[in-house]
């Protein structure tokens, strides 16, 4: 099961992916973030829970990727990650280096400090962050 939800009140593109993927669930997710993505203003949070999260496709570092490219073309000011294994951390990780997001990105296997920053404003000297 995936959901892809912004939460314009809060500011927030809440995401979760919690299950067995393959390209095409893949590229549903990625067409549900383009979609949902511009219903925010600049400077909102990705909030992201992958806990569960399994993919069948080798390809799906490039679907990350681009989600990642996406939201900061969007202007997001945090991208918080609730993950369950290391594997999918580091890889996450490696892809923040890619993309240039590591300033503004972070990945989180506790699920209350997660839950912590994504209720914390961005500090006003990140690249990306806007004004509240």
């Amino acid at each position: 099961m995936f959901t892809v939800n912004a939460d314009q009140m809060m500011r927030r593109l809440n995401i979760t992916i919690n299950n067995y993927y393959d390209e095409e669930d893949l590229k549903s997710i990625c067409y549900m973030i383009d979609r949902e993505i511009t219903r925010l203003d600049e400077g909102f949070i990705a909030a992201i829970d992958v806990r569960g999260m399994r993919v069948l496709e080798q390809k799906w570092t490039r679907y990350m990727k681009r989600i990642q490219s996406v939201m900061m073309e969007h202007r997001v000011s945090k991208i918080a990650t609730l993950v369950d294994n290391v594997i999918l951390k580091m890889q996450l990780q490696r892809l923040g280096n890619e993309t240039g997001s590591t300033d503004i990105t972070r990945q989180f296997n506790d699920e209350d400090e997660w839950r912590m920053f994504i209720s914390t404003p961005p500090k006003m000297d990140k690249p990306h962050s806007s004004m509240f």
